[in-house]
């Protein structure tokens, strides 16, 4: 990929924009009850959040590392486990960006059975980035590289994507305001 067909997407377009990728619940995965780790449920948002951003819409991690020498980091995360995934079991994975600042990206995310629509667990965390020379956090970037341009204005927000899941009270924070000024 050559930074010629490469678009800088402003980071205030990720916000409330839902990312969503696939995983199956596999053997490896599972305890000997055949119920997925709880440590997996984790495992599964981090590579999600990044897996999904570059099938979607050609966010280019490497570009941005050797462009900008920054990287990404989960600084923190929490997860809230209402129901247990099951050995072959398909589960979908959807993030967002609740809110963010100059300092860090506030995903929230959840995860659901795929055929029943059955929500699994609800998933916070804070993105940081980092400088690549020196190790030491750094701003978020204002643009973030990718192979589109408007990709990302063709997700859906998250308000709409949730409506029809039955979220606990008060587990989505920054997905209960109403949303101005995003996308196009």
């Amino acid at each position: 990929m050559t930074e010629q067909n490469l678009y800088h997407v402003p980071a205030d377009a990720f916000f409330q924009r839902v990312f969503t990728s696939g995983e199956r619940v596999s053997f490896s995965s599972a305890d000997p009850f055949g119920h997925l780790s709880t440590s997996r449920f984790l495992e599964f948002f981090v590579n999600h959040r990044v897996a999904a951003i570059e099938d979607q819409i050609g966010f280019a991690t490497m570009a941005m590392a050797k462009e900008q020498h920054i990287g990404l980091f989960f600084a923190r995360s929490e997860v809230h486990y209402l129901r247990q995934a099951m050995l072959g079991e398909a589960l979908t994975v959807a993030s967002w960006v609740s809110s963010f600042d100059e300092s860090e990206f506030h995903i929230s995310g959840i995860i659901f059975g795929t055929t029943k629509r059955d929500l699994k667990a609800v998933v916070h965390a804070n993105l940081k980035a980092v400088s690549l020379q020196t190790g030491r956090a750094v701003p978020m970037p204002a643009t973030f590289p990718a192979t589109s341009e408007n990709a990302i204005y063709s997700l859906p927000l998250a308000l709409d994507f949730l409506k029809d899941f039955k979220i606990p009270h008060g587990m989505l924070q920054g997905t209960a305001k109403p949303i101005t000024d995003v996308g196009k």
